[in-house]
């Protein structure tokens, strides 16, 4: 799949597209169309730049603020696989796919993201940013009642940044590692309405905008922790969804 494919799903279709690049410095451009800013994210890969897109689209080219937001398009979850949680991407997957069948959820894109796992379910519709806000709230809210250990500082974050597929992660600048879409076939997009219908089935169907919980990065592992890297495969989300029900 193409960041150019992959990001017409995962970002709206109106608004300004902000690109970050993280290298030596913080780099922030703003761009009127995806494939502007997918070309800009595959000029900083080639200079060694790690590459970011604004989950949100913005009023403006002023700022990337939560203020300046206007809208989303997809619902999203950082699995850190450098944590006590996750010791590898396997392990993040298969928590993953637990909480798909206990959360009645469709299934989402997968993104490995180097050292971790960007997980997305897609909208067919542009969404406000202050009607996004509530739930993906409930969201985390869902997250905690399944236990499922997420980066709770990523989702809800209006305004936060992720990695572009088919650039690098160059955290590592001796071992880069490619950050791509690791799932086979499409998921379907879903309404958002529907979805937002679920959370509140699932998370006693009351308002949570002044009920936000505290983004808190997951804690590292305290001694080295091997992670067991998947790079050289790639994994078919389905089949680990039917071994875990197994």
């Amino acid at each position: 799949m193409s960041p150019r494919d992959f990001l017409n799903v995962v970002l709206p279709s109106a608004g300004h597209y902000c690109l970050v690049g993280i290298g030596g410095r913080v780099q922030q451009t703003f761009h009127t169309t995806i494939d502007a800013l997918v070309e800009g994210a595959l000029a900083l890969d080639q200079k060694q730049i790690n590459a970011y897109f604004a989950t949100a689209t913005f009023n403006d080219n002023t700022s990337r603020t939560a203020d300046n937001a206007l809208y989303q398009r997809s619902i999203f979850l950082d699995l850190d696989c450098k944590t006590t949680q996750y010791a590898s991407k396997k392990d993040a997957l298969e928590a993953l796919s637990r909480f798909i069948e206990e959360a009645k959820l469709p299934l989402p894109w997968v993104v490995s993201s180097g050292n971790g796992l960007h997980v997305y379910w897609a909208f067919t519709e542009n969404i406000q940013a202050d009607a996004w806000k509530p739930v993906a709230e409930r969201f985390k809210r869902l997250c905690a009642k399944h236990a499922f250990a997420i980066d709770t500082s990523v989702t809800g974050d209006v305004a936060r940044i992720l990695r572009v597929p088919t650039t690098h992660n160059w955290k590592s600048q001796d071992h880069p590692r490619v950050v791509e879409v690791r799932i086979s076939g499409q998921p379907e997009q879903i309404d958002f309405d529907d979805f937002a219908a679920l959370m509140r089935e699932q998370v006693n169907g009351h308002d949570v905008v002044h009920e936000v919980i505290a983004g808190t990065r997951l804690k590292p592992a305290p001694d080295a922790v091997g992670v067991k890297l998947l790079e050289n495969s790639s994994v078919k989300f389905k089949d680990i969804l039917l071994r875990t029900q197994a």
